[in-house]
């Protein structure tokens, strides 16, 4: 569902209603919702009328902010409306045009970018060839971070997933230190490049907190004596023990 912009133009005197924190969004689609009151009272334009919105930049360091770049290209320009409603015009707005990508500094580079430059706007009806204009009012335009051309981002390695894989997991996770089954120190994989050396698995088995740490060596296994072989351990291509270091 589309954003609405409300906006009342009081057509009689020129002055216009609208939120405080008026705001677009780059490539956003809104619907601008136009009320035309005389006299305070909702009116149709007079017969024959065409309705033109235009969008163009406001100098930045001005601080009334009202001051705009009126030469420049619009940033957006819409004239067509439809009205069910006495007095009541709404119109799509699609937040993306050339001159918004360089008014938001959209070139590649990260350094320049605004986040959400300050732009002013007006409405014009004309009639037989006259023209009534609104008075001028803000609009902020805001950069978006989410963008219709945004690659993938790189993924990385999960970091817990990473320590389950090599046998970091919580200590109470492991329930005896050999045996094969899963949840046996034994089981870790650390073959073929699977758990680097030195890396180290805490254990809490019947209450008794430890410290392993994968070490080069061939010593037989013994549990009580702080030794703990792998079930992929080889004397040739895998000769690394389980070492408790603490």
């Amino acid at each position: 569902m589309a954003r609405t912009l409300a906006i009342t133009w009081h057509y009689d005197t020129g002055l216009i209603e609208a939120p405080a924190s008026l705001w677009l969004k780059r490539e956003e689609t809104a619907t601008i919702s136009l009320s035309v009151k005389v006299a305070g009272v909702l009116t149709d334009l007079p017969a024959g009328y065409t309705l033109t919105l235009t969008l163009k930049p406001a100098i930045q360091d001005f601080t009334d902010g009202v001051a705009g770049e009126f030469d420049a290209s619009p940033l957006l320009v819409i004239t067509s409306w439809s009205t069910a409603t006495t007095g009541v015009y709404t119109a799509s707005a699609y937040a993306s045009s050339t001159e918004i990508d360089a008014f938001l500094v959209k070139n590649g580079t990260v350094t320049d970018d605004l986040a959400q430059p300050l732009a002013i706007a007006d409405f014009y009806a004309t009639v037989a060839g006259d023209k009534t204009f609104s008075d001028t009012f803000n609009l902020r335009l805001k950069n978006n971070a989410g963008r219709s051309d945004d690659g993938t981002p790189t993924a990385v390695a999960n970091p817990g997933a990473w320590l389950q894989t090599n046998g970091m997991r919580n200590p109470g996770y492991w329930t005896a230190y050999t045996g094969g089954a899963a949840t046996n120190v034994d089981y870790v994989a650390t073959a073929a490049g699977a758990t680097a050396t030195g890396s180290c698995i805490q254990t809490a088995i019947l209450g008794d907190l430890a410290m392993w740490q994968l070490q080069a060596g061939t010593a037989a296994e013994n549990t009580a004596g702080g030794i703990i072989r792998p079930d992929d351990y080889h004397s040739t291509t895998n000769a690394r023990v389980w070492v408790r270091i603490s």
